[in-house]
Order: structure tokens, then sequence, then C-alpha cells
């Protein structure tokens, strides 16, 4: 008993003895000048280690386990800071050291600052002497034969730290994450290490918080946790709030030893502007992005078990996949399947853009609209299968096939089954093409190697295709497009109740250029290729062989022979007979030829030709003369010309092709061009043109001849003069332009001499050109003092001038007198404003001067008032005058005046108008009424009109009836669109004698004409 009681009594006196020295040096360093010398003293060992400046301003020890360091400086060996904490402290739990386990309870560190950096990625970080001080001298390592210590570090609490990192040598990148720079202000943390042990390893972050200055990063909210067992590693929670972006991470397992991984982790809104931080390709990206993904594998096996993404609220998509070995996928299995994938053409281009920073969607992509798609794919990527379906606005279309590509993605073939229903090809090439609703089955493969251009070959039926409208139906096609040597080949056939061809085509465009076609149309229907009015269901036949080729298109040799040539339809059979066209090579005088020959025309070009710079040399020529229009060529095109040719052509009578073609002119007589373009030695070109005589309908155009002359100090000349014949006489016409010094003289002479009337004068208008301040051409009219002798009478037009500008023309007091006394005059201005107007007045203007142009003599009178015209470039405001027509009268009867007044309705947009004859207090006619000028609002126009003779109209109709008599009356509506008016009234015919003039028949006619919508009716005819 007394020896128990002796052990407590010592072990009471030991326990009593440390807690008195814990109450003694806790009491001591609570001493400000123990704390210094605490400080000092720790500094005083510290420093001749490290050989750097370091100071602490104090050290206290709390109770038992506690101790706290306050004002703790650094520098490194640049004399810069290392690291500065205005607080750090440390609670210890010291019994767990007999267990061999390192606990630290709690961790604080208070307002400091941490600067590392290092002056290159291969030298050491400005620490390293601070690690090299505190070395053992002794490199052996020496085998342990303890447990290991356990360390355990909780409750951990870091507050307002600023950090810095930075390698010296690498550029900086503001605005941008850089893994070289970065500088952290308001680092807080507050975290538990339950154990240390990698194997055993208990990491729990409750919030991790911190701006990123140079980026501008903030990271607002870091929580998880991080466990290990073994070798295998996992979290099963892991949230970043970063600036407008979230993340989460609800499962992340790695196993270190079998390399086995399974990721689940999703994002309800990522910030483009965020993602753009990481990476400068998404800078452009302007919508949030969404994704879910779940993902595993055993390294570098990788399975995607789901991944849904989203970017904006157009895009979307899921996949699922496989990848046997992502080290090495060239060769791996590989496994995807995509569905729900939809996009729009917008979001295609963002994406593209990624990889393509210039890239920009062509019409054709944009027709698209909205792509919807599923995919699926399997094997290796040196041979996969493929499946895919493509849904877009214009269509859907189906690929069925086989690939390859190596792991560079340089060489690539694709080959396979092609299938398409009634695709609205027109929303994809251009609808002003014509062709729409393809539908097509056939065998494609596209071929691309490295460093060369695409080649492409389809092989198969266009089941139907739709062309302006027509069908073209069971057509089969085969063909391949080379890109290397930019050419073409293919065939077409087909053999339908309208449409039986066998043709063939190898063009090329490379190297060497080549034509070669050959083939037969035994019919091809031709209504959607040419409109021609009066065709009625016309067809073709021909035979075509050509073949020509050459280094380019000017050095072409070979011959074209269209022959077997029909053209058909209801109402005529043309055979135009064989076309032939043949090109020669150079000869010994360095002469090339191209020679046409047929039954309308046939010509030859011989000489040193170039049409790939005719055009050019030609605006190099006109340049000196009229520079403001034609813009200074580049030096070397107006220095060097290439053309020394000369051409002749013989136009044959067009007799019977101008009825098939409807064609609005026949050539009488043969016709001749000839000329020589000399580009090389005087820059000159001469055309001179003989037209013995042309028809337009009635009217014969004889003895046309047209010169064009065009040299370095001549400048641009055209000589022109024809003649046009009518009935009781002829005009004619001579036209002298001149182009030089930036300006146009033209000078027409006219001369009439016929039965109505006798004229001689001319018409001087000369043109100058300059430029506005935004670089538009602007063209100063000049209309000089010229005089015409009409009938005897010496009309003079006074000189004036007009300046046309992009969108304005002004005219400046344009006038035609009659021995002084003011005919027409026309001012104002022409524009798309309101207040701009234009204005044409008369003045006892006398009609059969206007109409003696038009071999009409029968009618006079005076023309008095005025025309204005506001906005007339737009939509034109009319509006009239005091318009009207005086003293009307033919040969043998007085008319009376016609009055004309328009005003135009601001509200309807249309013109209001008010007509009549009157001659002696009779109203023989009155118009009144609404006509629209581009608004939606109908017309209302009444007609009225009163014992009108029929006599009256006789002149107007001369060609027509030799006689007219009798009386008209009549009361109709006109209504709706003025494209399709609604007609309903009546007219009634009193007494009227109607003789006709190519059969002088005489008809007597008395009737009343009932006219609605729906018919017309006749009454006692």
């Amino acid at each position: 008993m007394k020896l128990a009681k002796k052990i407590v009594r010592i072990f009471a006196i030991i326990i009593v003895c440390v807690i008195v020295l814990n109450i003694i040096l806790f009491l001591t360093f609570n001493i400000p000048s123990v704390q210094k010398f605490a400080a000092d003293f720790a500094i005083g060992k510290l420093k001749p280690k490290v050989k750097t400046e370091m100071s602490i301003d104090k050290i206290r020890i709390k109770l038992f386990n506690s101790v706290e360091i306050g004002g703790l400086y650094v520098e490194d060996q640049e004399k810069d800071t290392l690291l500065f904490a205005d607080k750090l402290s440390a609670r210890i739990n010291i019994w767990n050291l007999l267990d061999n386990h390192l606990s630290i309870e709690s961790v604080r560190l208070d307002n400091f600052t941490a600067k590392v950096y290092r002056e290159s990625k291969d030298t050491t970080f400005n620490f390293q002497f601070i690690i090299d001080a505190f070395a053992p001298t002794d490199t052996l390592k020496k085998k342990s034969e303890k447990a290991p210590l356990k360390i355990s570090i909780n409750d951990i609490k870091l507050s307002n730290g600023t950090l810095r990192y930075d390698i010296l040598s690498r550029p900086e990148a503001p605005g941008k994450f850089n893994p070289d720079h970065f500088f952290v202000k308001n680092f807080n943390l507050n975290a538990d290490i339950s154990s240390l042990d990698i194997k055993h390893l208990v990491a729990d972050i409750q919030t991790l918080s911190f701006d990123e200055q140079k980026a501008g990063v903030k990271v607002y909210d870091l929580q998880g946790m991080v466990r290990s067992d073994g070798t295998k590693l996992w979290s099963d929670r892991l949230s970043l709030t970063l600036n407008n972006s979230h993340l989460d991470v609800s499962k992340a397992v790695y196993d270190i030893d079998s390399k086995a991984f399974n990721l689940t982790a999703k994002s309800d809104w990522i910030d483009p502007k965020d993602a753009a931080v990481f990476s400068d390709k998404l800078t452009h990206l302007s919508k949030p992005f969404a994704f879910d993904a779940d993902l595993e594998g055993k390294i570098p096996q990788a399975e995607i078990k789901n991944l849904t993404a989203r970017y904006g609220n157009q895009t979307a998509f899921t996949v699922n996949g496989l990848i046997s070995d992502f080290s090495k996928y060239g060769d791996a299995d590989i496994s995807v399947d995509i569905t729900n994938f939809r996009m729009s053409v917008q979001d295609l281009q963002d994406f593209i853009r990624i990889g393509a920073p210039a890239f920009v969607l062509g019409p054709q992509l944009e027709s698209l609209e909205n792509i919807e798609l599923t995919l699926k794919a399997k094997g290796r990527m040196s041979n996969f299968n493929v499946v895919t379906q493509v849904n877009t606005s214009p269509g859907s279309f189906s690929f069925n096939g086989k690939g390859s590509t190596d792991s560079k993605f340089e060489n690539i073939n694709v080959d396979g089954r092609l299938v398409t229903e009634n695709l609205q090809i027109g929303k994809i090439i251009g609808e002003e093409i014509g062709v729409d609703d393809l539908s097509l089955h056939t065998f494609a493969e596209v071929n691309i190697k490295k460093n060369e251009l695409p080649k492409i070959s389809i092989d198969g039926n266009v089941g139907s295709v739709f062309y302006k409208g027509y069908p073209y139906r069971d057509l089969t096609v085969s063909g391949v497009y080379n890109g290397n040597d930019n050419s073409v080949g293919g065939r077409v056939f087909t053999d339908t109740e309208d449409n039986k061809l066998d043709l063939y085509a190898n063009i090329g465009f490379g190297n060497q250029m080549r034509f070669d076609v050959q083939g037969t149309i035994d019919k091809l229907f031709l209504s959607p290729l040419i409109t021609v009015e009066k065709w009625e269901n016309p067809y073709l036949t021909a035979r075509i062989n050509g073949k020509l080729q050459g280094q380019n298109i000017d050095d072409l040799e070979g011959n074209v022979v269209i022959d077997s040539t029909s053209l058909y339809d209801a109402n005529f059979i043309y055979n135009p007979g064989p076309i032939y066209l043949q090109a020669l090579s150079a000869d010994e005088a360095g002469e090339k030829k191209i020679q046409v020959l047929s039954s309308i025309v046939e010509g030859e070009i011989s000489g040193n030709y170039s049409f790939a710079t005719i055009g050019t040399e030609l605006m190099n020529a006109l340049h000196p003369h009229l520079p403001t229009l034609i813009k200074e060529p580049p030096k070397k095109a107006a220095e060097v010309g290439t053309n020394f040719f000369r051409f002749n052509f013989l136009l044959k009578n067009t007799e019977d092709i101008s009825y098939a073609l409807s064609l609005p002119f026949i050539n009488v007589e043969p016709a001749t061009v000839t000329g020589t373009v000399d580009m090389v030695n005087s820059k000159s070109v001469q055309l001179s043109s003989h037209i013995p005589r042309l028809m337009f309908g009635q009217n014969e155009i004889r003895e046309s001849k047209i010169d064009v002359n065009l040299g370095v100090l001549s400048g641009a000349r055209v000589n022109a003069n024809t003649y046009l014949v009518q009935e009781n006489g002829h005009i004619n016409a001579r036209l002298d332009t001149r182009a030089i010094s930036d300006s146009v003289i033209n000078i027409l002479h006219i001369n009439v001499n016929n039965k109505v009337a006798k004229a001689d004068g001319s018409l001087n208008i000369s043109m100058g050109f300059r430029r506005d301040l935004e670089d538009n051409p602007v063209s100063d009219i000049s209309i000089n003092s010229t005089q015409v002798v009409f009938n005897g009478k010496t009309i003079s037009i006074v000189p004036s001038s007009v300046v046309y500008e992009k969108e304005k023309i002004t005219v400046n007091n344009f006038e035609i007198r009659e021995n002084e006394m003011l005919l027409l005059g026309i001012d104002g201005v022409a524009s798309k404003k309101r207040e701009d107007a234009i204005r044409a007045f008369f003045n006892n203007t006398e009609v059969e001067t206007i109409l003696a142009a038009f071999n009409i003599s029968t009618f006079k009178g005076s023309i008095n008032g005025g025309v204005i015209v506001n906005q007339a470039l737009a939509d034109p405001l009319i509006q009239t005058d005091n318009f009207r027509i005086e003293n009307i009268r033919t040969q043998t009867d007085t008319i009376g005046t016609l009055a004309i007044e328009g005003n135009w309705d601001v509200i309807k947009k249309g013109l209001s108008l008010d007509a009549s004859i009157k001659n002696n207090g009779d109203n023989y006619l009155a118009v009144a009424g609404f006509v629209p000028m581009g608004s939606e609002n109908p017309m209302d126009v009444d007609i009225k009109i009163n014992d009108l003779p029929l006599a009256w109209v006789q002149p107007f109709a001369v060609s027509t009836f030799s006689q007219l008599s009798g009386t008209i009356n009549s009361n109709i509506n006109f209504s709706g669109k003025t494209n399709a008016p609604i007609t309903e009234g009546w007219l009634g015919i009193d007494e009227g004698i109607m003789t006709v003039a190519f059969t002088n028949v005489t008809y007597n006619v008395s009737d009343t004409i009932n006219i609605s919508p729906k018919n017309i009716g006749l009454n006692n005819l």
C-alpha cells in the first residue's frame, strides 16, 4: 500500500510539474520581450542555414499544444518576397505521437502572400534554396524498419491569401487563362485531411474560393471529397462554381494498378465567355453549353456509356461509343452511335469555326436551316461501316456504306449507297437555276489523299428531278470528278416518252484542257430549257460529236460537229442542217484559226487570240479615253498585250430560224461583220458591218452600216448610218459618237422624207464624267444648241444640261422652241425623295409634230399644261397641271378638247383621274376614278361615252378599216387589280358601218353588248 501511494504521489507531482511548466511557459511567452527573444532566437538559428533575409515579429506558445507565429517574412535570394504571413498558428495532439501518429488538429494561416517563380521551365523555383538547405547530407537511402508515420491535418483554415506564380521567360496573355502566369487574390480554404496516406486518403474540402486577376476567373465555391483504399481513388462529390458556370461530378473513380476508371459529371450551364478564357478557339461562341456524361473503361480502353450535350436552344445530341485503345486509335476497334442529333446551320458554323476561324456559311449550307441526323459507325479506322440518315429543311437523304482513314485523317475514303427522295435541291444550289425535287438512288465514292484534292464518283439512277416545273424521270447517270486535274467525266442516258438521249462527256480544266462530248439526242422536250411564246410542245433531235483539247482555252484545237438536227413543234419543222466548228493550231506564221460553218452563219477568226485576256485588254485600251468610267488597270496588264487577230462573219438569210425561234427580226440579205484587233502594237480595234436589209415586223431597215474604231490618239469612235423605209418615204438616221479625254460627244442627224413630214436637223449631246465624294460615277450631260427644220418650221433646242448621279437626275432648263415660242420644257429633279419633283410643261405644242414620227398625219391639235412627278425614281407620285389637248381635229371633223386632271391620292397611294372630251358643250367622253400605283388598293374607274362618232377612231385604224361611221355609247366600270381587272357595264354601237380595208367588205352593226365578270351578252346583233 505504501509503495502504491508513493507511486501515485510521484505521478501526481510529475503532472503538476508539467501543468505548472506549461503555465509558466504560457505566462512567459505572453510577455512581449520574451516573444521577441524567442523570435530572434529562432531567426538566429535559421538565417545562417537558409542564407537569406528572414524575420518573425513574435512567437507565442499557448497551453499544452499550440504555437502561434506572427509577422513571418521570408525573402528569396533575389531580395524579393517569397512568403509573408500575418498570422500562422497550429495545434498538435502530442499524445498521438506515442502511437506513431502526427495529428495536427488545426491550422490557421491569415493574411498571407506567396510569390513563386522561375526563369524558364528548365530552371528551378525561387524557393529551391530552402529545400537544399534542409536536404540531408547523406543521400544514401536507408531501409526503414519502422511503420510509416501517420499524418492527419484537420480544421485547415486559410484566409485572405495572395498567391503569384510566373515563368518569367513565357509571354503573358491578359484576359486568358495562362498556366505560366497566374495571380490569385482573396484565397480562402476550409478543409480537413483526416489521412494523408495515399492508400487510405481521406480529404474533404468544405469550401475553396479565390479571384484570379489575370484571366478574370472568379471561383465562388469549390466543394468535394477524395477517398482511397489501396490503389483505388474515388470521389462521390465534387462541385465547382466559376464565374457564371457550374459543374457537378457525382462519381469519379480511378484504380492506379488496374487503370480502370469511371466518371459521371454534368453541368446545366457553362457560359461561353468562361470557356473562352481557357481557349482562344472558343471566343466566337455566344450560347451556353450543358452536358451530362457517363464514361468508364480501363485505360487505354474507353466507353462513352452516355454523353448528352446542348448548345443554346437549337443544338443537342446524344452519343454512345467505344474505343478499344485510344493510345493507338488508328488501329483500335471503334463503335459510335449518335442519336437525337439536331443542330441549326448557324450553330454548325460556330462549331466549324473552332477549327477554321475564317469559315463562312455559303448559301448552300444556309439553305439547310436545321439539321437532324442519326449515325452508326463500327469497325476500325482502316475499315468501318457507317449508316446515317440526315433530315434538313430541303429534305432528307440516307447513306449506307463503308469508310477508311489513317490515324492523321490525311487519307480518307468513303463509299456506299446514297438515297434521297424529293429533295428540294433548288434551296441548296439556288432556286434561280430551276432544279428541284430530286429523287436519287446511286452508289457514291469520295476519295481524299494526302496533299491531293478530292475525287468523287457516282453511278446510279435519278428517279426524278424537276427543272422549271417539268419532271425528268429515269435518268441513268454515272460520272467522276477529279479535283487534282479539275476534270469531270460521265454519261447520261434516258428513254422515256418525252426524252430519249445518250450523252457522254469528258471535260477537263487542269494542265491539259479538254472538251470531249459525244452522243445522240433522239428526242428532247425543250419547253423547260427554252421559252418561246409561240412554241407548242417543242422538241429537238441531234447528233453531237466534238473533241477539243489544248493547254488552255486559247490553244484549243479540234472539231465539233452537230448534225441530224431537227427542231419541231405542233406548228413547224425546222432542219438547219449540220453545224461545223473547227479550231486549228498555230501554223508556221504563228496564226491560229477558229472556223464555223452552217446554213445560218459562217466565219473565221485568225491570228493570235486570247479569250482569257481580251476583255481586260479592251478595258486597258479604253481607259486612257474614259479614265473616270474605266478604272486604271494593273500596269503589267496595261503594258503587255497578246491579242492580234482578224475576224469576218457572214450572217445569211434567217427567215426560217427567225420563224422557228420567234425572233423579232429577219435578216433578208447576207450581212457582214469584219475587223481587226491589235492589242500588241497599235492598241487599236477596227470593226465594219454592213446589214443590207433587215425586217422588224412591218418595218424595213436598209443599208445599215456601223463602223467602230479605237486608237491611242483618235480615241473611241462609232459611226452608224441606217434607213427606215416607209410606204411613202423614208427616215434616215446617222450617229457619230466619239469618246476621248474623259468625255463622249454624240451627234445624231435625222432626215425625214415622206408624205406626212419633211424634216432635217441634228441633236448634239456631249457627256463629261467625274466621281463624287463616295467615288460614285457622275455624268454631266450637255444638250447643245441645235435646230431641226420640220415641215418648213424651224424648231430650236435650247442649250441645257442634265446631271446624272447615283440616286438623282437633275434636268436644268431643257426647252424646245419655235421662233422663240416655248413648245416643250422639262425641269427639276428626279430622285427617290418625295420633295424632289420633275416637271414637263407644254405650250401649244402641235400633236402632228409628235405623230409624224409614227407616220400619222390625220390628227392635229395643241398640247398645253403640264405633268409633275414627285419621287420619280421610287414610287412615282403623278399629278397634272391643267393638262389638255385643245382643238383636236381630223381632216374632216373637229373633236374638241381633251382635258386630263390627275392628282396623287396620298392615302390610297394612287392616281385620282378625271378626264373628258368636250366640244361645244357636248361631253363625248368622261373617265373618272382611281388607279392604284403599286398599292394593294383596288382600281375603280368609270368610263362613259355619249354619241362618240366612230369616224374619230378611223385615223388610228387606217390599215384595218377604210371606213368607219356611226356612234358609240357606253357605261363601263373597271375594278379589281390592274393586272386582272373586273369589267362590268355595257357598250352600244348605233348604225355602225365598218369597211375592212383588206377585203373591202362592209359590215353594218347595231347592238348593245352587256359586259359582266362572267360573260359578254349580245342583243340584236
